[in-house]
């Protein structure tokens, strides 16, 4: 009897409610994502109504130091010439492989298979524009510094 009454309890589904479970797990990662958000305009609650429903504005550190700026330009330089160009399936050509040509003529490295079009987009683009970013932020520190 006691053997038949274990089988019948583990084959019988107990009943238990999820629900506080999931509603604490979702909470804190509800808030770990708030938390690492940097930048951007959010909705305080995006079910609020009335006057607190407007965007709330994220604090973010857009202060570059010399250090990273000096960080990001030897990446650049450690990385294969420019310019990269992204090659997409279907979009720029035919039949292969999305992927990232890197250089051109003598400088041309070796390709980056990719996966998506828009990392591989992206990627491409950031060769290019970084070296200019860089540059800008430079030349604006100087505006800046020569009329303090």
């Amino acid at each position: 009897m006691a053997t038949e009454d274990r089988t019948q309890d583990r084959s019988t589904p107990q009943a238990h409610d999820a629900r506080p479970f999931l509603t604490a797990y979702y909470g804190e990662l509800r808030a770990h994502l708030e938390r690492k958000l940097l930048l951007g305009n959010r909705k305080a609650d995006k079910h609020a109504r009335g006057s607190n429903a407007g965007p709330t504005r994220l604090a973010m550190n857009t202060s570059l130091s010399e250090l990273e700026l000096q960080g990001m330009e030897a990446r650049v330089a450690a990385a294969q010439a420019g310019p990269w160009k992204s090659w997409v399936e279907g979009r720029d050509f035919l039949g292969g492989s999305n992927f990232i040509q890197t250089g051109q003529g003598a400088d041309r490295g070796e390709d980056i298979e990719m996966t998506g079009a828009t990392v591989a987009d992206f990627m491409a683009a950031v060769r290019q524009d970084l070296p200019r970013l860089i540059a800008e932020v430079r030349r604006l520190r100087g505006l800046l510094n020569r009329a303090n």
